[in-house]
């Protein structure tokens, strides 16, 4: 073509263009000056001929994740509440499959566009879903004609539909792209060319061998791409363009025939390996109990235990236990998104998602095989650390029969090129992360006195109501003298009923009156000293804290860093409405397998009144939760082993422990938390609730709503006036304190039993 010629009819085209453009411009002004409903910008579809008689589908590349030569096989996270799974090589194996049902018409959205040059990342798709008809490994097309809109593009300020004619046929005659797109349960929204799409998980574990159907069983996304001479993946297929030659010719791209779609038809190039394959990335994990690899610290656990004398020699070496999952939850960055088809086949992730389901039968034990295979899709391309993806599995630990141990675990996009799909397996090897927490050594609530067996105490009673004729309350008050009646009831290790009446197998677990290093190991004595509120010595501080601490047999220091906001109360006035929040944050354990964020905090309305609305259901409570952190967290490592470091603790504390969205998935940052809010937790929380029932230092009680004692261990004491109790109390001065008992008179201390777990009671 000549180049006066090409002029003329671009300068005709252009012409008609921006003639086209201002009529539309015009239509759309007279709309919206209207006081009705505004209409959309008239359509224009262009309907191509796309010969395509079939397409081989292909897996995702698949890949094993074999173990690390690190301790664990959960390492690490960028997060501190995390373990992160490591990605490592590939390998083969009998696993289940993923594949789309033979036989079955799946619906797809085809992309025609030009490769390179000015009109290219400009998009013609599907105006209405194209169904491909799967057989025997590939896919048929039952249509040939297809009709497309143009996408939507920007040029300055303005938004333009990309239109079809001659001149851009023949310009890309050589470049034209194929793409498509199967979103199952997606939604497209014709106006903006945006395909939402949500993936999904089985809702169980799978055994190797199954085979899943995509659009039943889960919802993952494929598209059609090319296969490259190095096995890599890429996004569309080359065609080749014929038109109908005796209407339209290539030196007359201008002419009225040569603007006609139907006058072109596409296909695919000979010599192109192509394929249509998912993108994104399938975790396929499952688990194995790895607690007998643990190596016991002797050093820190001495030969005589603090109950060794009272049940024989208990070996707390026995602390390995077997596992049922009980319950998943998925939390995803990328699962949620929409692919822009009108523009490129980018996901773009716009929310976070949890997927959760109950399970049955799957056990993962310290002598047991893995656990079946969990699968989990997200998108997530250019390895963002918050493109990540976090499992959660809460389990019931089959040897202390305590429900609701939860564990997170992550899998983040860094160093993963998977936009094209990717599938890796992994065995994760669980260890420490087994080990039970802290908080769980204490037991769910005071114990009761019921008909001459002990039982578990109500926690959800009011503050007034403690056991009282034969009734059931918050619990029951205990002099000195009964600790040793009954052949030693509570001197030596105790079993606790079910408060009603059922045989169940806790019944057998055993627990002990606790020492007073055992005590601080979930009640610290530093958070006294954080406010002064009848003083109104009130202010922001962090502070530094170790002390001496025995879990479950361990006697270790717990290295720990404290937190107050200088809040007096977060609502209330001097707590009268019932509704006051006073909170305390720590990071404790630093350096060790238990090292865990705590808030403390005391809710309800603080006074002694027996009689007012105190009673009810917003009777005083004293809260303690807590969450798992990774070993690394404020610590550094040195010679493999993970050291105290004050100033990684507070950064992590007052960078994630002190926020709402540590806490919660539904409470931000920023809000004003209060009685309601403050029980809106993660799955992996783990809660202790506490009644203010007050005390009974002489026989009468006291200071209802304002604090509880609780026998410790009498060591070798026959005397009262040598017995020891520990006090909390939302009075500063009195709080997290040990105190003698009193005998004046007719009078003497009476006081709650909150036992501590035994140690040595699991394998």
């Amino acid at each position: 073509m000549k180049k006066e010629t090409m002029a003329k009819y671009l300068t005709v085209s252009y012409m008609l263009l921006a003639c086209c453009l201002g009529l539309m411009t015009s239509c759309s002004n007279e709309e919206y000056s209207t006081n009705t409903e505004s209409l959309p910008e008239k359509e224009v579809t262009y309907t191509f001929n796309i010969n395509v008689a079939e397409i081989p589908i292909l897996p995702a590349q698949t890949q094993l994740i074999t173990d690390t030569k690190k301790e664990e096989s959960e390492v690490e996270a960028p997060k501190p509440t995390t373990r992160s799974i490591e990605l490592t090589v590939p390998q083969t194996g009998n696993y289940p499959s993923v594949s789309l049902k033979d036989g079955s018409k799946i619906s797809v959205y085809l992309m025609l566009y030009p490769k390179t040059g000015y009109y290219g990342h400009k998009v013609f798709y599907s105006k209405k879903p194209v169904e491909l008809t799967v057989k025997k490994g590939k896919l048929y097309m039952l249509s040939q004609q297809v009709e497309f809109l143009g996408g939507k593009y920007r040029v300055g300020n303005n938004e333009r539909a990309l239109k079809f004619n001659g001149e851009m046929a023949f310009h890309n005659k050589d470049h034209w792209m194929l793409s498509a797109i199967y979103a199952p349960g997606g939604t497209l929204n014709t106006e903006n060319g945006e395909l939402s799409f949500q993936g999904s998980m089985p809702t169980r574990f799978l055994n190797a061998g199954e085979k899943l159907t995509v659009g039943s069983d889960l919802n993952i996304p494929f598209i059609l791409g090319t296969i490259n001479n190095n096995k890599t993946r890429s996004t569309g297929v080359e065609l080749e363009m014929d038109w109908d030659k005796t209407k339209v010719q290539e030196y007359n791209t201008g002419s009225p025939e040569a603007n006609k779609p139907e006058n072109y038809t596409f296909k695919i190039k000979k010599s192109v390996n192509f394929g249509f394959y998912p993108v994104g990335t399938l975790f396929c994990m499952r688990f194995k109990n790895d607690m007998k690899s643990i190596q016991v610290r002797p050093e820190l656990m001495g030969q005589a235990y603090w109950l060794g004398r009272n049940g024989g020699s208990i070996d707390a070496n026995k602390r390995k236990y077997d596992y049922s999952i009980k319950k998943v939850f998925c939390r995803s960055t990328s699962n949620k998104g929409v692919f822009h088809i009108g523009r490129d086949l980018d996901f773009q992730p716009n929310g976070t998602t949890t997927q959760s389901f109950d399970v049955k039968n799957v056990d993962i034990n310290v002598d047991g095989k893995e656990s079946p295979w969990l699968y989990f899709w997200q998108y997530s391309q250019g390895g963002a650390e918050d493109n990540s993806l976090e499992i959660t599995f809460n389990m019931f630990n089959k040897d202390l029969y305590m429900d609701k141990l939860a564990r997170v675990y992550t899998l983040s996009a860094s160093n993963l090129q998977n936009s094209q799909g990717k599938q890796y397996y992994k065995t994760v090897k669980l260890r420490n992360t087994l080990a039970i927490t802290p908080l769980y050594t204490v037991g769910p609530t005071f114990t009761s006195h019921i008909d001459g067996n002990l039982t578990w105490g109500n926690s959800g009673q009011s503050n007034a109501k403690i056991d009282e004729n034969g009734k059931r309350g918050v619990g029951r008050v205990y002099g000195f003298s009964e600790l040793r009646e009954n052949n030693g009831r509570f001197t030596n290790p105790f079993t606790i009923k079910d408060p009603d009446g059922r045989a169940t197998a806790a019944d057998k677990l055993k627990w002990v009156l606790p020492t007073e290093k055992v005590v601080f190991s979930v009640f610290p004595k530093q958070i006294k000293g954080l406010s002064n509120i009848r003083g109104n010595n009130l202010w922001k501080q962090t502070v530094n804290g170790s002390q001496a601490v025995t879990v479950d047999g361990e006697n270790m220091t717990d290295n720990a860093v404290y937190y107050y906001d200088g809040v007096k109360d977060i609502y209330g006035g001097n707590q009268k409405d019932g509704n006051s929040l006073r909170i305390y944050y720590a990071i404790r354990y630093v350096g060790t397998k238990y090292v865990s964020a705590w808030r403390y905090i005391e809710k309800g309305r603080w006074n002694g009144d027996l009689s007012n609305p105190n009673d009810q259901a917003i009777a005083s409570k004293y809260i303690i939760q807590s969450r798992a952190l990774t070993l690394d967290v404020g610590s550094h490592k040195t010679n493999g082993s993970y050291q105290f470091n004050y100033d990684k603790a507070k950064q992590y504390l007052e960078e994630h422990i002190i926020k709402n969205s540590f806490w919660s998935d539904d409470v931000k940052d920023g809000d004003k938390l209060n009685i309601n809010s403050i029980d809106n937790l993660k799955p992996d929380v783990i809660k202790r609730e506490f009644s203010l029932v007050g005390n009974w230092l002489l026989s009468n009680r006291n200071n209802t709503g304002s604090t509880f004692t609780f026998w410790l261990h009498p060591e070798g004491e026959t005397r009262i006036i040598f017995a020891k109790l520990f006090q909390v109390s939302n009075q500063d001065r009195e709080n997290m304190a040990t105190i003698k008992a009193q005998k004046r008179g007719n009078g003497s201390t009476l006081s709650m039993v909150l036992p501590f777990l035994m140690p040595g009671q699991g394998k």
